[in-house]
């Protein structure tokens, strides 16, 4: 722990922090991947966890949770996703130059931040302290850099309101054909995730859990605290579209949705995602968010600029019909907090990694983690 009397920060190991948790459920802006329970998941794909805590007179008020990892079987790897966190605005950028003081004492060779929605004043701190932004060339990829979300400290009129008046049409029709929108548990998965599996196959994509294994995983470590919800939809007995929920920090995160494509005609997601917002507004929480965007479109629509057609305009038009607000989030950034790596990049910073030998290095490093790791 440093010596500063008024602001330090200590090394957390510990597997288990109720103190910490305390504070990720009332942070704003925050995920449940900054929860120790989403460290012990992490766990089981062989990563481990630390958490810099960052203190004002011995209270603690932000941090930083880290999941790192051996690569290459020679050095060290981390990643923080979603923070630093802090109890409020006014402590953001303290925090964030607590906990790069903290990381100088890890010596990862290579670390990437994945801010919260909520702290764009982070950048300029991970800026001014050696951060670059992370080219799309370098692992882990595929991250989400835009989304859009729904206050829910609005009453439900007036969500209905700000909705596109053919979601609002669908929705009610959908209401009038006896579709149920229920909530499963762990027995639901496998079929959960066969309707995943189902929707990727008519985009031509590759389901992302490939194993119902991992939800199945996620669940036993996050529904017993609250953490994890299924919804479905069912239709004359029949399953016919899921989606699987992460809740943390008042928030409800969409991360996974299913369809068999069948019955159309009755609007079965448009009412099933009406009913996780009811239900997430009735249980207190203030956030529903719909978990990405293309950044392209995110872009496009923040600047009042027509969609491009392509083949995930149909998805955006989808959750943008719900009338929420579309955030572009901030970039990824990644250093070295070993001399050598910081020196290098210093030195040829993105033009050194335009080069095809430096890129498979860095790549060779990050790939020695399985992708699915990074992100599951």
């Amino acid at each position: 722990m440093q010596n500063n009397p008024s602001v330090c920060f200590e090394i957390d190991r510990a597997i288990e922090n109720p103190a910490w948790d305390a504070l990720v459920a009332r942070a704003p802006g925050v995920h449940c991947e900054q929860t120790t329970a989403w460290a012990e998941r992490k766990r089981h794909h062989g990563w481990q966890a630390y958490r810099i805590l960052v203190r004002r007179e011995g209270r603690l008020i932000g941090g930083a949770q880290v999941l790192h990892r051996r690569a290459l079987k020679v050095t060290r790897i981390g990643f923080i996703t979603r923070g630093p966190i802090a109890e409020d605005a006014d402590s953001i950028t303290l925090v964030t130059q607590q906990v790069i003081e903290g990381l100088k004492q890890t010596a990862h060779v290579y670390l990437v931040i994945l801010p919260s929605y909520q702290w764009t004043e982070i950048v300029p701190v991970l800026s001014a302290n050696g951060f670059y932004p992370k080219p799309n060339l370098l692992t882990p990829d595929h991250l989400v850099t835009a989304t859009t979300v729904i206050d829910l400290n609005q009453d439900l009129e007036k969500i209905l309101s700000k909705m596109r008046a053919s979601t609002r049409y669908s929705i009610r029709r959908g209401m009038k054909h006896g579709l149920e929108i229920i909530q499963g548990g762990e027995a639901e998965i496998d079929a959960m995730h066969r309707l995943l599996c189902q929707l990727c196959a008519r985009r031509g994509i590759s389901p992302s859990p490939a194993q119902a294994s991992e939800f199945h995983d996620i669940w036993q470590c996050l529904a017993p605290k609250g953490m994890a919800k299924l919804f479905l939809c069912r239709y004359q007995s029949e399953i016919i579209s899921s989606a699987f929920v992460l809740i943390c920090g008042g928030s409800m995160l969409v991360t996974k949705v299913g369809w068999s494509g069948q019955h159309a005609e009755l609007n079965p997601n448009h009412v099933m995602w009406w009913e996780m917002i009811k239900w997430a507004k009735e249980a207190g929480l203030k956030q529903f968010d719909f978990h990405g965007l293309m950044p392209a479109h995110a872009r496009a629509i923040l600047n009042g600029e027509p969609l491009s057609e392509d083949g995930a305009s149909g998805i955006t038009l989808f959750k943008t019909g719900f009338g929420g607000d579309v955030i572009a989030m901030p970039d990824s950034y990644y250093r070295s907090f070993r001399p050598e790596g910081q020196a290098a990049l210093r030195l040829g910073g993105a033009q050194l990694l335009s080069k095809g030998r430096i890129q498979r290095l860095v790549n060779r490093l990050a790939h020695s983690v399985p992708r699915q790791s990074w992100v599951g």
